[in-house]
C-alpha cells in the first residue's frame, strides 16, 4: 500500500512537471515608458504616430515609447514654488555630443515645440533642481494636436462670453446701442466679404513630387512621387502676417497617387487681424487669433517641406497663391 502512495505520488509530481514546462509565460517588459501614458494597445503597438504624455524624469526610446513621427510637445503642466526651476528636455541620438541632440528648458506653459523624431532617438527629461512638484509635457500628433487646440479654444471663448455678458449688464442703454450699431456694421462688411470670389483657376506649382492646383476657393495638392509623402509647413498672408498652421500651413499626409484639398476662403491670422475681422480666441501660447475671409488679389506664400514616410526631407519648396 506503501508503494502504491509512492508511485501515485512520483506520477502526480511529473504530471505537474510536464504541465508547468509546457506553459509559456507571456509577461510584457517592463519599461521607462510606465513613467507615460499613450493611447497605444498592449497587446497590439501601432507603427503610426500617436499622442504620449510625459511626467515623470526619465529617458525614452523612440520605436519603444513613443513612435517615430512629427509631433507637436507642448507642456501643459509645470508646478513649482521656485523662480529658478525648469524641466531639462533633450532629444537626439547622442548626449554626450552637443551635435547630435537638441534641447529646450521646459517652463513656459503652452509653449509649442516642433518635434521630428526618428528610430534610434532617445528623449530625456530631468529636474536639475528638484524644484518641479508636477509637469507634464504632451507630444500631440498633428490631428490630435488640432483637437486639443479646438477645446482651449473653445474654453477661451466661454470665459470670455461669460466675463462679457457680465460686462455687459452694468452697461448703458446709449453704449448698447452703439455696440449694436457696431455689431451691425461689421455684419455687412462680412456679408460684402463673402460675395468676392477667387480670381482664375489652374495649376500654380508643379515638380517631381506634387502638383498644385486651386479652383476658387479650393486648393488641391496631388502626389506625383510615387511614394506616401507628407507636407508640414507655414503659410503667409500677404508676405506680413502669419498663418496659423492649422489654417493653412501644415497639409499633412498624401497617399501615393492620392490628392489632399484645402480650403483657403477662410483663413485663420495670428496675433492681428485685417479690418472687419472677427478675432477667433487665442492659441495655448497666448496669441490671439482672427477669422479673416480672403478677397480677390490678396496673396497666401507657403513655405515648407516635403518628406516620406520615415520623415526624411526630399525637397524643401515655396509656392505663392493670389485668390
Amino acid at each position: 500500500m506503501k508503494n502504491y502512495k509512492k508511485i501515485a505520488l512520483m506520477t502526480l509530481a511529473g504530471l505537474l512537471f510536464l504541465s508547468a514546462c509546457g506553459t509559456t509565460t507571456n509577461k510584457s517588459k517592463t519599461s521607462t515608458s510606465e513613467t507615460s501614458k499613450t493611447s497605444q494597445s498592449s497587446e497590439t503597438t501601432s507603427s503610426e504616430p500617436q499622442s504620449v504624455e510625459f511626467f515623470a524624469d526619465g529617458e525614452y526610446e523612440v520605436g519603444t515609447d513613443i513612435q517615430p513621427g512629427s509631433y507637436y510637445a507642448v507642456l501643459t503642466e509645470f508646478e513649482s514654488d521656485k523662480d529658478y526651476a525648469y524641466i531639462n528636455f533633450k532629444y537626439g541620438t547622442d548626449f554626450d555630443n552637443q551635435d547630435n541632440y537638441e534641447y529646450e528648458e521646459l517652463k513656459k506653459v503652452g509653449k509649442i515645440y516642433k518635434v521630428t523624431l526618428k528610430k534610434g532617438m532617445k528623449l530625456r527629461f530631468n529636474d536639475p533642481y528638484d524644484g518641479v512638484s508636477s509637469w507634464n509635457m504632451t507630444l500631440f500628433t498633428a490631428e490630435d494636436y488640432k483637437e486639443y487646440q479646438k477645446s482651449e479654444q473653445k474654453e477661451s471663448k466661454t470665459n470670455s462670453s461669460e466675463s462679457s455678458s457680465s460686462s455687459s449688464s452694468s452697461e448703458s442703454s446709449t453704449e448698447s446701442s452703439t455696440s449694436s450699431e457696431s455689431s451691425s456694421s461689421s455684419t455687412a462688411s462680412d456679408s460684402s466679404s463673402t460675395e468676392v470670389s477667387a480670381s482664375s483657376s489652374g495649376t500654380i506649382y508643379s515638380d517631381s513630387y506634387i502638383e498644385v492646383s486651386k479652383n476658387k476657393g479650393l486648393l488641391s495638392i496631388k502626389n506625383l512621387s510615387g511614394q506616401d509623402i507628407l507636407l508640414d509647413g507655414q503659410a503667409t498672408f500677404n508676405q506680413t502676417k502669419e498663418i496659423n498652421m492649422y489654417s493653412f500651413g501644415y497639409i499633412g499626409d498624401v497617399k501615393t497617387g492620392g490628392t489632399k484639398t484645402e480650403n483657403i476662403s477662410t483663413v485663420t491670422l495670428m496675433n492681428e487681424g485685417e479690418p472687419g475681422d472677427t478675432e477667433d480666441g487665442e492659441t495655448l501660447g497666448g496669441d490671439k487669433t482672427f477669422k479673416h475671409k480672403m478677397k480677390a488679389g490678396e496673396t497666401i506664400t507657403w513655405s515648407g517641406e516635403i518628406k516620406d514616410k520615415d520623415y526624411n526631407t526630399l525637397s524643401q519648396i515655396t509656392f505663392d497663391i493670389t485668390y
